[in-house]
């Protein structure tokens, strides 16, 4: 009825778009989305919308090519970006990745939210050198940044060679822990680091922390798991292993984490 009063209205046609989207009816939802195209065929509103569209139908190559074109209209738009980046990874497309990340940050060196993403994409692809590189390049740009400071940390403890690298992912996870105290992530990598340098009691106290602020999170519930057991708390880490694993969700550690908890 609103639509229908208000023919011009594309927030109120993606909002019907969007609902017939959720209610199973593909069609319905393309013809919306077609109108907000013709309506405005310079903004990415409609693009965006067929590529969600596309991927409710599976039709992955269609939902990436939808949304190049509204990134083609507003290339400074940082969430159209994340999209596709997101969408190209999906689909193994990494090169076409990171050539987007690295068209953008030519056209803006020191675009934080480009480099970062950049740094996940050769995550992804096990290029841990160069993910360092991008996670450097950011933090020099702006060094508050609590998430890449916590990333890199991260990065840095699951790569190190010796004793030295770990001290120096810790130092940087509690740096990221000092910038957002009680974020469970910070508190996870803080943890995580205390694992790998077998420091159970401090591993255990930070992880516990971190479960109790993200209960739900099932490589934290792993991790937990992992610095139990090197405590010699069996039955404490079959509890967390097994909260990890439950449901079937794919997860970084999670054949580690089945692998233990069968022997347990």
């Amino acid at each position: 009825k609103l639509v229908a009063a208000h023919p011009h209205d594309l927030e109120l046609r993606a909002d019907l778009g969007d609902l017939h989207l959720a209610a199973g009816d593909l069609k319905k939802a393309e013809a919306e989305y077609a109108e907000i195209k013709k309506q405005a065929p310079r903004l990415p509103a409609g693009y965006v919308k067929f590529s969600g569209l596309y991927l409710a139908r599976k039709e992955y190559d269609k939902a990436i090519a939808e949304m190049e074109q509204a990134v083609r209209l507003n290339p400074a738009s940082e969430r159209l970006m994340t999209t596709l980046v997101g969408l190209y990874m999906g689909r193994g497309k990494y090169d076409s990745a990171v050539a987007l990340c690295e068209r953008r940050i030519a056209e803006k060196p020191g675009d934080t939210a480009a480099l970062e993403l950049l740094a996940q994409v050769h995550v992804a692809r096990k290029d841990f050198p160069k993910a360092r590189q991008a996670y450097d390049k950011s933090l020099a740009a702006n060094p508050n940044q609590w998430l890449a400071t916590n990333n890199l940390a991260f990065l840095m403890a699951e790569n190190a060679a010796n004793p030295v690298d770990l001290d120096a992912a810790l130092r940087l996870a509690e740096k990221a822990l000092a910038m957002k105290p009680g974020e469970a992530t910070v508190l996870d990598t803080v943890g995580w680091i205390y694992y790998k340098k077998r420091d159970a009691g401090k591993s255990v106290d930070y992880l516990e922390r971190a479960v109790a602020a993200k209960p739900d999170d099932r490589v934290i519930r792993y991790h937990l798991g992992m610095a139990y057991l090197m405590a010699g708390k069996n039955a404490r880490a079959k509890e967390h292993l097994s909260r990890a694993v439950s449901g079937g969700a794919a997860f970084s550690g999670r054949e580690e984490a089945e692998k233990t908890l069968a022997r347990l």
